[in-house]
C-alpha cells in the first residue's frame, strides 16, 4: 500500500471522527505541513542523527565569493522537487588552492574590512547564499564542502508517498503524521480539547520512537 496524501488523509479523518466533508482536503493539507514541520524539528533537535543531513560540494569560481546554497535535488523538474534546500548549514570547508588541504571556516557576519579587503577566514549567509572570505582568486575544483540540513517543500494534495519525507523517515512515521494531523483537527476545527489531548499523547509516544531511532 502506497502511504500517499490520500492513505494519510483518510488515516487521519477516521482517528478524528471525521470526514472529508467537515475536514476538507484545503484545511487537512494545511495541518500536513504543519504536524510535518513539528516532526521535522522535534528530530533535529533530539536525534543523535539526524536523517536530513546532507553534504554538497561546490567548485570555487575565480574572484567569486557569493554561491547559492544548495539543493540536492535540482537536477529534477520543479514540480517533482522534494527539497526546499539547505536552509541550516552547519560546517563549510574551503581549499583556496588545488593542492590544498581542507580549512574549516568560522560563521560571521559580513564584514567588508574583514573580508574583501582583510585575510580572516570565515562563512556567512545571506539571501539564501553562502559567501566565503577572503574572495577566492582561483578556481578549484570541489573547492567547497557544505554541511547542512535539508529543508522538506511543503506538500499539497495527492502528494506521493516520497514527497511527503523523501523516503528519510521509518515507515511509522505516516501514522505518526496522521496522528498529529487529528490531534490539530479535534483542537482547533472539532473543539474536542480531551479527544485532542487523548491523540496527543499517542503522537508524543510514537515521535520518541522515531526519534529513539536515530
Amino acid at each position: 500500500m502506497q502511504k500517499n496524501y490520500q492513505y494519510i488523509a483518510g488515516l487521519a479523518r477516521t482517528l478524528a471522527g471525521t470526514n472529508a466533508e467537515n475536514y476538507t482536503d484545503d484545511d487537512l493539507v494545511i495541518d500536513m505541513n504543519i504536524v510535518r514541520e513539528d516532526m521535522h524539528a522535534k528530530i533535529v533537535a533530539k536525534g543523535k542523527s539526524n536523517p536530513y543531513w546532507d553534504e554538497a560540494v561546490l567548485d570555487i569560481i575565480e574572484w567569486e565569493n557569493e554561491y547559492p546554497l544548495p539543493w540536492n535535488d535540482d537536477e529534477k523538474p520543479e514540480n517533482e522537487r522534494v527539497y526546499a534546500g539547505m536552509r541550516t548549514i552547519k560546517k563549510v570547508f574551503v581549499k583556496y588552492h588545488s593542492d590544498g588541504q581542507y580549512e574549516p571556516l568560522e560563521y560571521n557576519n559580513i564584514s567588508e574590512p574583514l573580508g574583501e579587503s582583510g585575510s580572516k577566514k570565515y562563512y556567512s549567509i545571506a539571501d539564501n547564499s553562502l559567501f566565503i572570505f577572503p574572495t577566492p582568486k582561483k578556481y578549484v575544483e570541489d573547492g567547497i564542502i557544505v554541511h547542512g540540513i535539508n529543508t522538506l517543500r511543503p506538500v499539497e494534495k495527492w502528494a506521493t508517498e516520497e514527497k511527503i519525507f523523501a523516503k528519510k523517515l521509518p515507515s511509522r512515521a505516516y501514522e505518526t503524521l496522521a496522528l498529529g494531523i487529528a490531534v490539530r483537527y479535534c483542537r482547533y476545527l472539532k473543539r474536542d480539547f480531551a479527544e485532542a489531548e487523548k491523540l496527543e499523547i499517542e503522537y508524543e509516544k510514537e515521535m520518541n520512537k522515531i526519534i529513539e531511532s536515530f
